[in-house]
């Protein structure tokens, strides 16, 4: 999966160090380019709650078009 942002490739490889440093200095866990998902979608399609759960206490969006039950 091609990611766009720091935050996306960081939940994609399910490191969630690096997930919260990021989300620490602000990075937006709403972001997404080019029709990519974001990094909460990304999370719930990998199944990881933990990061699923930062990345909505820093105030992601989840989006009701998509397809993956959080």
């Amino acid at each position: 999966m091609k990611c766009n942002t720091a935050l996306q490739a960081a939940v994609w490889g399910d490191n969630e160090r690096t997930v919260q440093l990021l989300l620490k200095y602000n990075a937006d866990p709403n972001a997404s380019r080019d029709g990519c998902k974001t990094a909460l979608e990304i999370a719930a399609l990998k199944g990881n709650g933990s990061i699923c759960q930062r990345l909505l206490e820093a105030s992601a969006v989840p989006n009701p078009d998509c397809k993956v039950q959080l």
